[in-house]
């Protein structure tokens, strides 16, 4: 069973009956929640872009199905490999990385209030997508890249994140229009 109250400090927590004959609560903050789940993402997104640089060689590529493929490539572009080997672009998108990490986060209460709890997972999939590329263009200069579906450019878990994001925000947008639109 789960219970939504106001904590004394007047942000949301969910509360959980772990044990029923005992009753026993905990609470957790939902933003300590998002906050936990962007770092599970972020270290999934380095945990397997490690295991792909200590198994495989650049440009190495090991069938898995008939249409997937795990290929170690380096991406010094956006995701799914856009913009690739432009002169800067490693300094650029650290740049729009850090431009749109500060942007969401400013702008996450209004974005909360259009798009409900369905733009706050959003948002939180796309900060742990820009936070786990961010880390390999700080550490490797460019990002490594090795999902392969041979009909798509070659991504990684952090440009799952930032794509699938995005849908859902956009989604969410999508929801709270027709909502406001059915109150007038």
């Amino acid at each position: 069973m789960i219970f939504i109250f106001r904590a004394r400090h007047g942000r949301a927590a969910t509360c959980k009956i772990v044990i029923p004959p005992l009753q026993v609560k905990f609470c957790v903050d939902t933003k300590i929640i998002l906050k936990m789940f962007i770092l599970v993402l972020v270290f999934l997104d380095q945990l397997t872009k490690f295991f792909i640089k200590q198994n495989f060689k650049l440009y190495e590529s090991k069938p898995v199905t008939s249409f997937f493929s795990l290929t170690y490539i380096h991406n010094t572009g956006i995701a799914f490999g856009l913009f690739q080997n432009e002169n800067f672009s490693n300094i650029f998108f650290i740049f729009v990385s850090i431009v749109v990490i500060i942007l969401f986060y400013l702008w996450r209460n209004q974005i909360y209030h259009y798009g409900g709890k369905l733009a706050k997972f959003g948002i939180t999939l796309i900060w742990a997508g820009a936070f786990g590329n961010l880390i390999d263009r700080f550490f490797v200069g460019k990002v490594v890249d090795f999902l392969d579906f041979h009909f798509w450019p070659v991504f990684n878990v952090a440009d799952s994140c930032i794509t699938v994001g995005g849908v859902i925000m956009f989604l969410s947008f999508l929801k709270s229009q027709k909502r406001m639109q059915n109150v007038s």
